[in-house]
């Protein structure tokens, strides 16, 4: 797809951002994690590449505010190309506690163009652990179906392990 910029959350060490910048395109990496993001920060400055790593909670930053709007949102002022959350869904669904709605938003709103997400099933020994009557709910269909509300197309590609999908959504 090669998209001129790509905004990575729950980005952990930046592989992908890193292997973004060294393609020629633009990369911000997001994470929780404070260690995480100083880990890549030395990284990306030991390679020369232009990452902008940031801590920032994916689903949990702070809107607009400001009498004209000096402080924009991340949301606008990350927004990129494509979004990059892989190993994030069940993070914001059993950690967090946000339904499929909820993320969507979110991806959609950072997104300009597309969102590449990984689905992990509840039967994946990552997900296993928070299986409950509760989390009925936490299945790829409805994953989906939530992404379609928002997104015009929602294409699956497998993923490693074989249990795992990757969702390319675009507008």
């Amino acid at each position: 797809l090669c998209p001129p910029s790509v905004l990575e959350v729950c980005s952990h060490r930046g592989w992908y951002s890193q292997f973004t910048e060294l393609r020629g395109y633009k990369a911000v990496a997001l994470d929780a994690h404070e260690g995480c993001v100083a880990q890549l920060y030395r990284a990306a400055k030991e390679k020369n590449l232009p990452i902008l790593p940031l801590v920032l909670r994916f689903a949990s930053h702070s809107p607009t505010y400001g009498r004209y709007s000096q402080r924009l949102a991340p949301t606008q002022r990350l927004r990129c190309d494509m979004i990059l959350a892989l190993e994030l869904v069940y993070q914001l669904v059993f950690e967090q506690y946000l339904n499929f709605e909820q993320i969507t938003e979110e991806l959609f709103a950072f997104s300009n163009r597309w969102a590449l997400v990984e689905f992990i099933p509840s039967e994946d020994q990552q997900v296993r652990k928070w299986r409950s009557e509760h989390y009925t709910w936490y299945t790829l269909e409805n994953f989906i179906a939530a992404l379609g509300r928002k997104f015009q197309s929602v294409k699956t590609y497998p993923s490693f392990p074989d249990s795992r999908l990757l969702l390319l959504c675009e507008k």
